[in-house]
């Protein structure tokens, strides 16, 4: 019992300890959000912005016009939309989305096609990284090496929804600080919340509440104070990640041998000298809508970071030279990153439940991704 009692004031100390650092940084999260994106705008980058598809066919002309709104902002974006042959091998007898998605591009007029890309993976990929590269290899070896240093690829879910601005925004920021290569763009998790119903309903808007919380009181933190001499955790997420054409191309891609894409990805980036820079405009995504659904991700949250000891042997192989030169905040971010997970997976779920899930769940329900500041003042942790 001596032992458990040593166990939980010890865990007690460390999120408290957590919860008044990431507080700190509230303040400075608020401000960073408020950021407006006027003024000059950098006019010689280009995007191209990858969306991959599977089993997305009930939602595709939501998609098309969601995703269309953001180039028709921004004259030299271009729209991939990747499929996979996945889709016709799990022996679903509903409406694929290739034909779904090539039905839809068919219907739309010249004009708003013209900047629309459709690419089919034509194996049965078991990972999104796999998918992407594909895309990507294809798409990179089209663009003269000239443009791979001014075009910005960026990444988006299918369920993934922001603000058209977004790409003003980059761009703001790059006629600011135009030797910025990669920016990630972070999400709140109330898109589909005001559908969940019950005590279970409650119990998921309170994960969509954390999920979220997380997001302003870790993620964009991490981002803000990301600097390359000192060792903190930053990471990469496939939905919102905009980088540079030749820096992706140079770092092979998405790694396609690791648990996740994202982590890694964000590990091999960071290991490199490369600064991750936030994006003042989030996406909204959606949440768990089960609670399997919701202990799968944290399944799948959970294992990612676990890797890093993988992450650290296979960039050791990969860049020797740089291993060398930044062993220690490679081997830094590796150890933050294991505590990270067991954090994720202890900390905070059980604090968020209870009496106050239903509070939470009409909180959530009624903010917007506009309003993300209000989120701070909510007591779940």
């Amino acid at each position: 019992m001596s032992l458990l009692l040593v166990y939980f004031w010890l865990f007690a100390a460390l999120l408290i300890g957590k919860s008044i650092y990431g507080a700190s940084f509230m303040f400075k999260v608020r401000r960073f959000l408020g950021t407006p994106c006027r003024g000059d705008l950098e006019e010689s980058a280009r995007f191209v912005l990858f969306v991959p598809l599977l089993h997305e066919a009930g939602i595709v002309s939501e998609l098309v016009e969601h995703f269309t709104a953001l180039i028709k902002r921004d004259s030299t974006a271009t729209l991939v939309f990747v499929t996979t042959e996945r889709e016709f091998n799990d022996g679903s007898t509903e409406q694929n989305t290739v034909t779904s998605i090539l039905s839809y591009l068919r219907s739309l007029d010249s004009s708003a096609r013209e900047r629309i890309v459709h690419i089919h993976y034509p194996r049965v990929n078991k990972t999104l990284a796999e998918q992407l590269n594909y895309a990507l290899e294809l798409f990179s070896n089209s663009l003269p090496v000239c443009d791979q240093e001014r075009t910005f690829y960026g990444f988006y879910n299918a369920d993934s929804r922001t603000k058209p601005e977004v790409l003003e925004c980059i761009r703001h920021m790059l006629n600011q600080f135009p030797e910025r290569v990669i920016f990630q763009q972070s999400s709140a998790f109330f898109k589909n919340s005001i559908t969940f119903k019950g005590p279970v309903g409650w119990m998921l808007c309170a994960n969509a509440l954390r999920q979220t919380r997380w997001t302003f009181l870790h993620e964009i933190p991490r981002y803000i104070k990301n600097k390359m001499g000192n060792i903190s955790l930053v990471h990469v997420v496939t939905h919102g990640l905009f980088i540079r054409a030749d820096v992706l191309k140079k770092v092979g891609y998405f790694p396609t041998d690791g648990f996740g894409e994202d982590l890694y990805l964000g590990f091999i980036l960071r290991g490199l000298g490369y600064i991750v820079h936030p994006i003042p405009v989030l996406e909204n995504s959606d949440s768990p809508s089960t609670l399997g659904a919701m202990f799968r991700q944290k399944y799948v949250w959970f294992w990612g970071p676990l890797g890093y000891a993988y992450y650290w042997n296979r960039f050791r192989k990969r860049f020797p030279k740089e291993w060398h030169q930044k062993r220690l905040l490679i081997l830094g971010t590796g150890f933050l990153g294991v505590l990270d997970a067991l954090n994720w997976l202890l900390a905070g779920f059980g604090f968020c439940l209870g009496t106050s899930a239903k509070v939470h769940f009409y909180c959530a329900s009624q903010i917007s991704a506009t309003k993300p500041h209000l989120l701070l003042r909510l007591p779940c942790r």
